[in-house]
């Protein structure tokens, strides 16, 4: 166990063990930047600020990461980002997010009968149908 900020050092460690590599990994993790309950799947990327992801990224030396983000929306006060991001969620917010975990959970075992563009374009077309602004 350690912080979230050195997670690479510890999937780097956990894939020596079982002697498989970041290719086969895919990384969920909170989005800052992600609408609250919006999940997105991308193949590669920046860490885009995440520092979880920059530990991964530094620890892969590659940006290939394959990851699916759960989009926890920014706090309404910019300076209350850590407690945000580390505290506990309202009540209507802890149910918009256990919906998302759910439906990132399910789009991921998709991926034993699909390929991980086929399920990619399934989540990104499904976001744009649930967004009412892309009417």
């Amino acid at each position: 166990m350690t912080f979230m900020n050195r997670s690479g050092e510890v999937l780097k460690s956990v894939l020596q063990q079982t002697k498989t590599s970041f290719e086969n990994v895919i990384i969920v993790f909170d989005n800052l930047d992600l609408e609250l309950g919006t999940i997105k799947l991308k193949i590669k990327g920046s860490s885009g600020g995440h520092n979880g992801l920059e530990s991964l990224i530094a620890s892969a030396k590659t940006e290939n990461i394959k990851r699916l983000g759960i989009g926890i929306g920014r706090p309404k006060h910019k300076g209350d980002v850590i407690s945000y991001v580390l505290g506990t969620p309202e009540r209507h917010d802890a149910a918009i997010l256990a919906g998302a975990v759910k439906r990132a959970a399910l789009e991921l075992l998709n991926l034993s009968n699909q390929t991980l563009v086929q399920v990619m374009n399934q989540i990104n077309r499904r976001n744009n149908e649930d967004d009412p602004q892309k009417d």
